[in-house]
């Protein structure tokens, strides 16, 4: 048996390059557990307060939804402005969480809009509405689409009901492919994550 040891120096040396490059820089420390925040204190508090509002008004009429977008980062300790609220629901639920907000606190953003409302109780809070089996980011298929937030694991967190983490890092990711320019954000909010 005839065993080649270049390949082996080649990595060597290629490390060896990679040490003098980066300068006395101790390695890289493996990857800690993601961490939950579990509060929404950075966000604006009219924008805390309509996602919560809008939490208890489609809890109360039993709509299966979930908040994502910038609030359920936020409300995993991800420090991200944002000044709208954005809900996951089914395709087939959109006339039921449409009459179950209009003239409850809530207006279209526009005539006819079934997806789009303004809360006009917290200072105009705009409210996304995104169905299950959509695709993230530019709406082209991709591997990953929105859940359905009745079988996707949902978390309470001060008062919202947003998707899980680790469905929301998904999403984030997804739509990261189709708009590279905000990769560098969804790295900052996978590191945000991390314990210390």
């Amino acid at each position: 048996v005839l065993v080649c040891a270049a390949p082996a120096a080649q990595w060597r040396n290629a490390q060896n390059r990679k040490s003098r490059h980066l300068g006395s820089k101790p390695p890289l420390a493996p990857l800690a557990p993601l961490q939950v925040a579990g509060d929404l204190s950075a966000l604006p508090p009219h924008v805390a307060d309509a996602a919560r509002e809008l939490t208890k008004r489609l809890e109360s009429v039993g709509a299966p939804f979930a908040v994502i977008g910038g609030v359920a980062c936020n409300a995993y300790g991800h420090r991200r402005a944002t000044q709208d609220v954005d809900i996951l629901v089914n395709a087939k639920d959109i006339e039921y969480v449409h009459d179950s907000l209009v003239g409850k606190g809530w207006t279209p953003r526009y005539a006819h809009a079934r997806r789009s409302y303004r809360d006009r109780v917290h200072g105009g809070v705009h409210v996304n509405v995104l169905c299950g089996g959509e695709y993230p980011g530019d709406g082209l298929p991709k591997p990953v689409a929105f859940p359905d937030p009745l079988t996707a694991g949902v978390e309470l967190v001060d008062g919202v009901r947003v998707l899980t983490l680790h469905k929301l890092i998904e999403l984030k990711l997804a739509s990261g492919t189709s708009a590279p320019a905000s990769r560098q954000g969804h790295r900052r909010c996978l590191r945000s994550h991390r314990r210390e």
